[in-house]
């Protein structure tokens, strides 16, 4: 009891027990009280209302359980229960499964609620207790709650059963305990036993990847290579009590590493009778090929639609913030604390290796949820992003320069990466032969980066997952789908899309029975295209079209430059295009703005028919047509994307064999001053 003055005293000179020191703990204890609180209260809404929630829905009571991913991690956390070990029980890696196992009692439906919830709380106050040090405790919990929860693809990732959520934890601690390293080993209190704790813990967080995703130790190598130098530097350079403790941290560290990984080599040998397991076969057989990541990461982050054909399933579309922010890391790299250093170091490991995967794309970023590999980055690019922005407005000069350079370099890398456009140039293709859903092209010697076939069309899951249809290329050598090649449901029909462009030859496609090769199918119904990297405005290639053809009304390409894109139309016939029904529409995406512009479309009715013109939404005109004619619509000022609604009074079917419901035929197309 006498010591309890003495020590307050002690305290109070050391300053923990000023005003400032007591603002500061108040300040961060609100800030990570609120947004854990947050965090909780959106979790649960999430899960509460989210379709896919086991329950929510009694059209299909299973939810995400008849997912693979999902359904094989409930085989998994099942096995572990009841002690089985089969090789056909355990999919994936055995962490996060054996995690959900301990719960299994608790709910069968719901295994991985408890776990989830408490590993995204967990991240978030991480996070903030991180990086609230450099940007400001509320800072840093709007930057964690804004990259967690502000867009819907990421927030219902941290709901739904995922290895990264678990992944994502173990990351920002790994992050957390390199700073923690960075800030205080040249205290007094960082004695031997504190630098060996804190490598012990920094090991098993970055070991744990392996028993969890192997392949994100690559992730994390980054991180653990900065901690190991400076450890190895304060080994050779500080004093007797830093050496000691440097040794012990190494000690340590390796310590905490090896025993994750042990444990994950003793259960593959248990499981499958090897310690490489199954895992690594897996990931290496969906095809790992860097030479594709220049245009992955055009299409990721950029614009899907050019490669892929599916406007709006980049990052850019989606979720901007985050894409900004991302485009901040590779000024990291060079400037700010070291963690931001190893932050970003992580994060451009990871899109180098991840998006050099064939089987990772746009289209199934968004659609089948794999953003989910990135949970863990965007709350950690917005701090980083914050942080240069905060420094600009420092009051140390020579800080306040850094950021300010920092902030003019990111916009300035924002600009350039978003003015990266890409055109599509047509290629000539001869259609050498056709027999049943076989079809034989000729390419010359073009360099292809994919070819359209227009009105072959299957369903979309038929089209887009691997199926029975095979592609041979020059010399008749079979083709590997996902390695080489995948197919790709687009509007007019399916995409054949080279990870490698092929230079000229011969192509013969087999298609399956599910994609069916229509009876008309002409040279015409074949678009090889090549794909030409520009530089162009920023944003430019949002505008860019999902697809082009070759100069007929059947194309995306009209007379004065401007694209479209049909809907409710028939595909190309030769020489012209039905609509289909009693309404089509025709998307213009117009490059200027000129006044008192029309589109006319030069074509022939089926009987007689009025034809009743709406420009976004506006009526502008009705035309009366018997046979052949000119709908002449007038477009005002529209600029860049422009819907037209086209009505029509008679659709009916032409003859018995043809039950299609038609109107207008259109042959030609062109936007010109309005007569």
């Amino acid at each position: 009891m006498r010591n309890i003055p003495g020590a307050i005293r002690s305290l109070s000179e050391r300053g923990w027990l000023s005003r400032v020191h007591l603002g500061a703990w108040r300040g961060r204890c609100w800030a990570i009280g609120f947004g854990c609180a947050s965090s909780f209260l959106v979790y649960n809404i999430v899960y509460l209302f989210y379709s896919s929630v086991p329950g929510n829905n009694s059209e299909y009571p299973l939810g995400w359980w008849g997912w693979f991913d999902q359904g094989q991690y409930l085989t998994a956390a099942t096995a572990f229960l009841n002690g089985d070990f089969s090789p056909s029980q355990h999919f994936y890696p055995p962490l996060y499964p054996f995690l959900g196992s301990l719960f299994l009692r608790l709910s069968e439906s719901h295994a991985f609620y408890l776990p989830n919830l408490a590993l995204a709380v967990g991240y978030f106050a991480v996070l903030v207790m991180l990086f609230g040090r450099y940007i400001g405790w509320w800072g840093a919990a709007a930057c964690g709650l804004s990259g967690m929860f502000l867009y819907e693809p990421f927030r219902l990732q941290w709901v739904i059963p995922w290895t990264t959520t678990l992944g994502a934890f173990l990351i920002i601690c790994a992050l957390f305990l390199l700073d923690r390293y960075v800030r205080r080993h040249n205290q007094d209190s960082w004695t031997a036993g504190v630098a060996m704790t804190n490598a012990v813990l920094f090991g098993l967080v970055v070991g744990l990847q392996a028993p969890l995703r192997p392949a994100d130790l690559a992730l994390v190598a980054p991180i653990a290579a900065i901690y190991a130098v400076l450890l190895v530097y304060a080994l050779l350079s500080a004093d007797r009590n830093g050496r000691r403790g440097a040794l012990a941290a190494i000690v340590g560290g390796a310590a905490g590493f090896l025993v994750p990984v042990g444990l994950m080599l003793l259960f593959n040998s248990v499981t499958y009778g090897s310690i490489a397991g199954g895992y690594f076969s897996t990931v290496t057989s969906i095809g790992f090929d860097p030479h594709i990541l220049p245009d992955r990461l055009f299409s990721h982050l950029l614009a899907s639609q050019i490669f892929f054909g599916e406007q709006d399933a980049d990052w850019l579309s989606v979720v901007p913030l985050v894409f900004a922010a991302t485009v901040f890391l590779p000024i990291a790299l060079f400037t700010g604390p070291i963690v931001m250093r190893a932050a970003a170091a992580a994060a451009c490991v990871q899109f180098v290796i991840y998006f050099s995967y064939s089987d990772l794309l746009p289209t199934g970023t968004f659609r089948y949820f794999n953003i989910h590999y990135f949970k863990w980055l965007a709350p950690v690019a917005l701090c980083i992003a914050l942080y240069f922005v905060r420094q600009s407005f420092s009051r140390d000069a020579s800080e306040k320069g850094r950021g300010r350079t920092a902030v003019a370099a990111g916009l300035l890398l924002v600009l350039v990466v978003s003015s990266v456009d890409a055109g599509q140039q047509l290629r000539p293709a001869s259609l050498i032969e056709r027999e049943g859903q076989q079809i034989t092209l000729d390419l010359g010697d073009e360099k292809i980066d994919f070819v359209d076939f227009v009105g072959v069309e299957g369903g979309w899951t038929d089209v887009y997952f691997p199926g029975s249809s095979r592609v041979f290329g020059d010399g008749n050598q079979e083709l590997t789908v996902v390695a080489d090649y995948r197919f790709l449901p687009i509007k007019s029909g399916t995409r054949l899309l080279f990870f490698k462009p092929l230079n000229g030859g011969g192509l013969k496609i087999e298609f399956s029975e599910t994609i069916p090769v229509p009876d008309r199918f002409t040279s015409a119904n074949v678009r090889p295209v090549d794909v030409v990297y520009r530089m162009g405005f920023p944003l430019g290639q949002q505008a860019s079209p999902a697809q082009i053809s070759d100069g007929s009304p059947g194309q995306d390409l009209i007379l004065s430059g401007e694209t479209v894109v049909f809907e409710d139309w028939s595909v190309f016939e030769g020489s012209h295009r039905w609509s289909e029904g009693a309404a089509s529409r025709v998307i213009l995406y117009l490059l200027s703005s000129e006044p008192n512009q029309c589109l006319s479309m030069d074509g022939f009715t089926l009987g007689a028919q009025t034809i009743s013109a709406s420009v976004g939404g506006e009526a502008v005109s009705e035309t009366r047509l018997d046979g052949q004619g000119t709908v002449t619509v007038p477009l005002g000022r529209a600029a860049g994307k422009t819907e037209i609604d086209l009505a029509f009074s008679n659709p009916h079917a032409p003859n018995e064999a043809d039950t299609r419901s038609l109107a207008f035929a259109v042959e030609a197309m062109s936007v010109a001053p309005c007569p």
